[in-house]
């Protein structure tokens, strides 16, 4: 089983990312690719927002079995096998029917033989430190078609960065690197189980918010380009739209983004 660290930075991968650097697209073909990244964008966020009521049921359910059922709870002994890291992998599970099944398939569907659409590799912000993996969003920045959809990727990640310093739980259980789970906690206290329901939480939540942002970015950034492609469908009044308020301000938090994480 993955460990949910690995999962949780990794959750915004792009499943069909090609791994040679592409042409740089003109401004009417980028314009036609981000068209596609936001309806992948509001395809994925209506994924998780879909899959987040039945993976609380499910974590529920489970820490009531095992108040209630004597011999479901007898089988986690403490040392072999901790509750608390039971309750982790199925979260991991329900994230990874959304990020490695549910998500490719839209991909697929929506982007269909646009490779020259796709990225190298997408972004990853760590949910315990709350940064950006700077190395990978310079990747991400050289094997974009063009700067726009970098812009759109970029100002995801920014939204978990916004999310991730505003929770109040941390998850500080993912800090056992190279060990299980169940070698971490071995003999040892663990986060109470509804912990873990709170982590679902901020999880699905995050990612339903950045995806939504990221849609709207992309509706900006359609409407910037139109002003090359298509001036008749230029709106001068887009970036001023109150509903596109946070989506402006995130957007110009990318176009201002340095890469703080990484030595010059």
């Amino acid at each position: 089983m993955r460990g949910l660290w690995a999962l949780l930075l990794c959750l915004f991968l792009a499943p069909l990312a090609q791994a040679d650097a592409p042409d740089i697209l003109k401004p009417c073909d980028c314009r036609d690719c981000l068209k596609l990244w936001k309806l992948s964008a509001e395809a994925e966020g209506k994924l998780y927002a879909d899959r987040l009521p039945s993976a609380l049921k499910s974590l529920q359910s489970t820490i009531d079995q095992y108040n209630s059922d004597k011999e479901f709870h007898d089988t986690f002994d403490g040392k072999k096998k901790v509750f608390f890291c039971y309750l982790l992998g199925t979260l991991e599970d329900d994230l990874s029917v959304v990020r490695d099944y549910q998500i490719p398939d839209a991909e697929k569907k929506i982007f269909g033989d646009k490779k020259n659409c796709l990225v190298g590799i997408g972004g990853s912000t760590d949910p315990l430190s709350c940064k950006i993996d700077d190395e990978m969003m310079l990747i991400n920045e050289a094997t974009s078609p063009c700067q726009e959809i970098h812009l759109a990727i970029l100002a995801h990640e920014l939204v978990h960065v916004q999310d991730c310093r505003s929770n109040k739980l941390k998850p500080t259980w993912l800090k056992q690197e190279g060990q299980s789970c169940n070698e971490a906690f071995a003999g040892k206290a663990t986060p109470k189980p509804e912990q873990i329901l709170a982590f679902a939480q901020q999880v699905f939540d995050t990612e339903v918010h950045a995806h939504r942002v990221e849609s709207q970015v992309e509706s900006l950034l359609i409407n910037e380009l139109n002003r090359q492609c298509a001036p008749d469908n230029y709106s001068t009044r887009m970036a001023k739209n109150p509903d596109y308020k946070e989506a402006a301000a995130f957007l110009q938090r990318a176009r201002n983004y340095k890469y703080p994480g990484l030595k010059r």
